[in-house]
């Protein structure tokens, strides 16, 4: 009995990999849905700050093409703003990526979240150093 859990161990080792990650190609959406919000240009500067972090942050030491990319849609709707800076809304993801040697697409994921909660508050650029570096990260 010993014997065969060793094995089973084993061979379950063998077989898991893992996980490997890919570049994104993001699209954002932004919405308001049952709230107003005063300055529009918030919602925009939110929607550009999603999609640029997803589409430039490197998630792996490799370089892929834009074509090779995964296709990540994600479509916020904010429907409660508690205070100022955090939010509540909806989340849908779906998740696209190319089958290799086609023009094809293939879904890897489609996810929708209806209790989202997010805290966002909008970067002025204008007053950040060239020079700064994240103590976290060192590299915003």
């Amino acid at each position: 009995m010993r014997n065969l859990l060793f094995a089973f161990c084993c061979l379950f080792l063998l077989l898991v990999r893992p996980a490997q990650a890919q570049e994104l190609l993001a699209e954002v959406s932004v919405t308001t849905e049952n709230v107003t919000i005063a300055d529009q240009q918030l919602v925009q500067q939110m929607r550009t700050d999603i999609q640029s972090f997803l589409n430039t942050r490197t998630w792996t030491n490799v370089t892929y093409r834009p074509e090779e990319r995964i296709r990540f849609r994600l479509f916020v709707g904010i429907t409660a703003i508690p205070q100022t800076g955090s939010y509540k809304a909806t989340a849908r993801i779906i998740t696209e990526r190319p089958v290799y040697g086609t023009g094809y697409q293939t879904n890897l994921l489609s996810f929708a979240d209806r209790g989202w909660s997010f805290n966002y508050s909008p970067r002025i650029r204008s007053t950040i150093p060239t020079t700064y570096l994240c103590p976290i990260c060192r590299r915003c």
